[in-house]
C-alpha cells in the first residue's frame, strides 16, 4: 500500500484515473468498514484499477463539534496497518479543515472526486453523507 498525502495529489493524479475510492468516516476498521473496503478492492481490481481510500488525519467532529467527547476506535497508525493488511493500493490522507468542511456537495464531487482524483467509482456505507453540513447523500452521489 502506498500512502499519499493529499497535498501531493497534483503530482500523482494520473495514477488514480479509473480507481475506485472508499469514502467514509473511518473511525475504525470494524466489520462494516471492512465490507466497504473489500467491495472497493473487488470493484477496482475487477478492471485492473487501483483501490483507494480517503482517510482524514483527524476526526471531522474535532472541527465540527470540538466540545463533543470523541472515543476513537482505532489510532491512525493502527488504521494504516489494518488497511495495508486488507489490500488497499493507495491510502490518501487529508486534513479535515474548515475549507473542506464548507465545500458544497456538488463541488466536493467535481473538485475532489472528478478533477483531483479522477476516480472511476466510489464505495460508501448506507449512511454516508458529504459536503457542507453533510447535505450530500448516496442518491446525490449516484447522479
Amino acid at each position: 500500500m502506498e500512502i499519499v498525502q493529499w497535498e501531493d495529489i497534483p503530482n500523482t493524479a494520473l495514477r488514480f484515473g479509473g480507481s475506485v475510492l472508499a469514502l467514509g468516516n473511518f473511525d475504525g476498521v470494524h466489520l462494516g468498514h471492512q465490507k466497504i473496503i473489500k467491495r472497493t478492492i473487488e470493484l477496482a481490481h475487477r478492471n485492473n484499477n487501483p483501490a483507494c481510500l480517503l482517510l482524514f488525519k483527524t476526526h471531522p467532529l474535532k472541527l465540527l463539534n470540538p466540545d463533543a467527547k470523541l472515543n476513537l476506535i482505532t489510532s491512525l497508525s493502527d488504521k494504516i496497518c489494518y488497511l495495508n493488511e486488507l489490500g488497499i493500493d493507495y491510502l490518501i490522507i487529508k486534513d479535515f479543515n474548515k475549507e473542506f468542511a464548507q465545500t458544497p456537495p456538488s463541488e466536493f464531487v467535481y473538485k475532489y472526486l472528478v478533477n483531483a482524483l479522477k476516480v472511476g467509482g466510489v464505495v460508501i456505507g448506507f449512511d454516508y453523507s458529504y459536503g457542507q453540513g453533510g447535505a450530500g447523500r448516496a442518491a446525490d452521489l449516484a447522479k
